[in-house]
């Protein structure tokens, strides 16, 4: 267990709690690394060489450490924030979700984007299936934007980025009084007034060839505020048509930037951690489940970047590099970690030149 205290030490500054409870997440977090899944069995299985020489005791302990209420978003947050050191905030919010047995689980995240990939902040899991609602947005900016006034004044959010189902004249205003400036996708047929009628978002871009983009001269009134509306022809009817207050020559590019929250869905499902795979079906534990998830994908990422700029990492074909340094960094993690405490007999170099632990842990 001494090979997990650097981390232990990092966590004692985020979290008020018990040695013992700080030690289960330490070690949960080395879990997720070596067994790739969030299902409670295989979870216990690894517990059990880290924490606990019992799978089942180990599987007790994981239970209830789940409903422990010290376990919050905003200790993460904060260790997420020493750790990586942003210094502006490009917010993106996004929704997924998925069936388990009879039960549908719906999540809401709010992330920050980092080197290509989107990284959770806050996130909320909602009561029922389908979009969220403007009040539950709200809930979730709102304690983000309060989490960031308390700890990280100095830090601006320099845009939001969101795709469709993130409209709304309620939600823009609410955007517009904070001083967000928005980036979202809105829908084809959205008409552009604000008393009486005109045209529909997709007129405005009829005249395009397939493959082009054009910035209209003037500023339209889009759910009740005033915004630029950017298109790009993607089909004979199919249009990308975003709605902003950011340059409206760049849009494009930074609403590109919306699909790094697309791969952190990915990391923590299918193509990393297996979120689906849990039993736990009560958003309350399903969000104290998320933060030694988010810890692991964030080590996964950054061992990813370190490894980079000692061996560089190869794009995938789709030329996501973001994708490419998670999976690079979490394939190390593991083969380190099932060295650490498997049949490998405890090495622990790796090509990184230090002990991937001090990756997570130098803040």
């Amino acid at each position: 267990m001494e090979q997990l205290t650097p981390l232990i030490n990092a966590l004692k500054r985020y979290w008020k709690a018990d040695l013992r409870r700080l030690t289960f997440l330490a070690a949960l977090v080395m879990a997720l690394v070596t067994a790739r899944t969030t299902s409670g069995p295989r979870l216990a299985l690894s517990l059990g060489s880290i924490a606990s020489p019992d799978p089942r005791s180990a599987y007790r302990r994981f239970q209830r450490f789940l409903a422990w209420p010290g376990l919050d978003g905003e200790g993460y947050a904060r260790f997420i924030f020493a750790l990586l050191r942003p210094q502006g905030l490009l917010l993106v919010m996004d929704r997924t979700e998925w069936e388990l047995g009879k039960s549908k689980v719906n999540l809401l995240m709010l992330a920050f984007l980092y080197q290509g990939l989107a990284v959770p902040l806050f996130w909320s899991f909602l009561p029922h299936d389908g979009n969220s609602s403007t009040p539950e947005r709200i809930a979730l900016m709102e304690r983000a934007l309060a989490f960031l006034r308390a700890h990280f004044p100095h830090l601006r959010v320099e845009g939001f980025l969101a795709d469709r189902e993130f409209i709304g004249e309620a939600w823009f205003r609410y955007l517009e009084e904070k001083g967000i400036p928005r980036c979202i996708l809105i829908k084809a047929n959205t008409r552009m007034w604000r008393l009486g009628s005109g045209p529909r978002a997709w007129e405005l871009f009829a005249s395009l060839k397939v493959g082009e983009s054009r910035v209209p001269r003037r500023r339209y009134w889009v759910y009740g505020r005033r915004m630029w509306v950017v298109g790009l022809r993607l089909g004979v009817r199919e249009w990308l048509i975003v709605a902003t207050d950011l340059d409206p020559h760049r849009v494009l590019e930074v609403y590109g930037l919306r699909w790094g929250i697309e791969r952190l869905f990915g990391a923590l499902k299918g193509r990393g951690f297996d979120l689906e795979a849990t039993h736990v079906t009560r958003g309350e534990r399903l969000s104290r489940l998320l933060v030694p998830l988010s810890l692991a994908f964030v080590w996964a990422f950054r061992t990813g970047l370190v490894l980079h700029r000692v061996r560089p990492v190869r794009p995938k074909k789709h030329g996501r590099l973001g994708q490419s340094l998670f999976r690079a960094g979490l394939d190390l993690l593991t083969l380190w970690a099932l060295a650490l405490w498997g049949a490998g007999g405890g090495r622990r170099g790796s090509p990184l030149g230090l002990c991937p632990m001090e990756v997570l842990t130098c803040t």
